[in-house]
């Protein structure tokens, strides 16, 4: 019964779908015309019951050459002649092992800059153009990890794909179309595995005799060819005019004069074509293999945001960056302040297992330190000498401690204080976090650099010129953590507390999802105030020192066997120093 219809759905649409080639001895009582190249194309298609279906890619390969020898003939020649420098002589391999060096050639390339599409790109090209490109990215790349193990002609068509990923490395909004695009047809090559591998698990090689459905199993091997065929023509008529040398090379804009998206468009119809035709062949099991490589490839995209991708080059991209004069006379000129001294004065007064209430027993801290989805903001607060800015260090330390080495997140802090004036204006903070987050970016954001202006101009920038510069800083990081400490020690004098608490709110709601912001004060009125409201918001939490006096009780009772511990007391005796320990705890107060 299945053949039957199967057989039945097969040939109502043969001589429907435009475009469609008839069996041989069909032409002569038809009257259908054929050229020289249409008869070689027709004598390749009668042996299909001869070909296996994962051989389809080299026979649409061939085909195409019949069909447009010119153009064959050409993207080889440019193929060839662009890659030879980086690739040597490939004079005796075949055609798909040329194709299977030149993709792992370009994919080196290309995964050695993807780290590009990151830190060169805004909120909405990250959306509308970086994530189709890393699409293509990654199933070229899983590609090339399963051919080790299977030897496919699909390399002919990935290696087409590759030879266009360079281009998107430098992103604009412009190209959005065209890495969407790009995107749809490295889809449909991915999808070919699985519909090769389909068919071999359902007939493997028994169609051969199996003269009853021969007929229907040519025809779904023909119209899967002819889709085939379109990618190939797609790859190598972009390429041709890609390396026009008539044309700017590598030029999107004569590209879309060339039609880009009518090239694509011819991609589509085909593949709604076999769409029609192969819905006869689905099955339940070969939905849930699509749906479960979608899946696969949604967690690879999302894994790629979260961790990044190529983190080797990164960093060497930084270290790079890190030597050019420019940008270190740039970031020095801007910022001055030592931002490291009252973290490290905090550390020399932390004793070793206090705050660990906070980093790991607080869920709250947790939620803060690994959201991805969003962005995060948590407040701690207590009264004078309970002990903030240790705890922020602790939370310095251990930020800097889970995150070494993973150039993809970056870490910035600022301790106001009372005692350095220094260390008591909005500017300055901005500027300082500014400088640290540069100073660990592979290139520098165009609202820093334009920041030489007014380095030029012998001024300084304003405080919304300087947050611009803060959010463009953070832009490509999968992770920015910011920790202000003692925002009560900025001083209200020239409303300059009522300043930050406006500038802490404004980068929060223009940060990208990345930024993880932890504050501490006392709870002041004021600050209070404008707090207050962004813990409302869901990505918003606080730490309420006045709530945690076991724990604070716990730190302070081992901050104070430490010091009797201390060789200057080690004349006292035993109940001496526990009626001391007694006492001090019973003052403490939680300070």
């Amino acid at each position: 019964m299945r053949r039957q219809r199967l057989k039945r759905g097969l040939k109502s649409l043969q001589g429907k779908l435009p475009g469609w080639l008839q069996p041989e001895d069909q032409n002569e009582t038809s009257g259908y015309h054929t050229s020289e190249s249409q008869k070689q194309i027709l004598v390749i298609n009668t042996r299909y019951d001869e070909t296996t279906i994962n051989e389809l890619w080299n026979i649409a390969y061939e085909k195409l050459r019949a069909e447009d020898g010119a153009l064959i003939e050409e993207y080889e020649k440019k193929l060839l002649g662009n890659m030879a420098a980086g690739l040597g002589s490939m004079s005796n391999a075949n055609m798909r092992d040329r194709m299977q060096t030149i993709l792992e050639y370009q994919m080196n390339d290309v995964n050695a800059n993807t780290w590009k599409l990151k830190f060169r790109s805004s909120e909405v090209e990250v959306r509308d153009l970086v994530q189709p490109i890393l699409g293509a990215v990654s199933l070229v790349n899983e590609y090339i990890t399963d051919a080790v193990a299977v030897s496919s002609y699909a390399s002919l068509a990935w290696a087409g794909i590759s030879l266009f990923l360079p281009l998107f490395l430098n992103p604009s909004t412009q190209m959005a179309s065209l890495a969407q695009g790009l995107e749809f047809v490295s889809t449909l090559i991915a999808q070919s595995r699985m519909r090769e591998e389909l068919y071999l698990r359902r007939y493997g090689l028994k169609t051969q005799a199996d003269h009853s459905l021969q007929q229907s199993h040519h025809e779904y091997k023909n119209g899967l060819e002819r889709l085939y065929r379109q990618i190939l023509k797609f790859q190598a008529r972009a390429y041709c005019s890609f390396t026009d040398s008539s044309a700017s090379r590598f030029c999107f804009d004569i590209m879309k004069k060339n039609d880009w998206d009518q090239l694509v468009s011819g991609i589509r119809e085909q593949e709604t074509m076999f769409a029609k035709l192969s819905k006869t062949w689905r099955d339940i099991q070969y939905d849930n293999e699509c749906l479960a490589a979608d899946n696969r490839h949604r967690e690879t995209l999302n894994l790629w945001f979260t961790i990044g991708a190529n983190v080797a080059s990164l960093e060497r991209a930084i270290q790079e960056a890190q030597k050019q004069e420019s940008r270190i006379d740039l970031l020095e000129w801007l910022c001055n302040i030592d931002h490291t001294a009252l973290y490290n004065s905090a550390r020399q007064s932390h004793i070793d297992g206090t705050g660990e209430w906070l980093i790991h027993g607080k869920e709250i801290f947790k939620a803060w330190e690994k959201s991805i989805a969003r962005q995060s903001f948590l407040w701690l607060h207590g009264k004078a000498g309970s002990g903030k800015s240790v705890l922020s260090s602790s939370v310095i330390k251990h930020l800097q401690d889970q995150h070494k080495g993973n150039a993809t997140n970056v870490l910035a802090y600022f301790y106001f204080s009372f005692s350095d004036s220094q260390k008591q204006t909005v500017d300055g903070m901005i500027s300082s976090l500014i400088r640290q987050i540069s100073a660990r970016r592979p290139n520098m954001p165009q609202a820093v650099q334009s920041l030489c202006e007014y380095k030029n101009g012998g001024g300084r920038p304003d405080t919304e010129t300087l947050i611009e510069a803060l959010i463009s800083s953070m832009q490509g990081f999968s992770a920015v953590y910011i920790i202000v400490d003692a925002l009560d020690e900025c001083p209200m004098i020239n409303d300059e507390r009522k300043k930050l608490l406006k500038s802490l709110r404004n980068i929060l709601e223009a940060a990208p999802d990345s930024l993880h912001m932890f504050c501490t004060s006392r709870k002041e009125v004021d600050i209070d105030e404008v707090i207050r409201p962004l813990l409302l918001e869901p990505w918003g939490d606080e730490v309420d020192l006045s709530n945690q006096t076991e724990a604070l009780n716990d730190d302070i009772a081992q901050y104070i066997d430490s010091i009797l511990a201390d060789a200057n007391y080690k004349t006292w005796p035993k109940s001496v120093k526990e009626e001391a320990r007694r006492v001090l705890m019973e003052k403490a107060d939680g300070m």
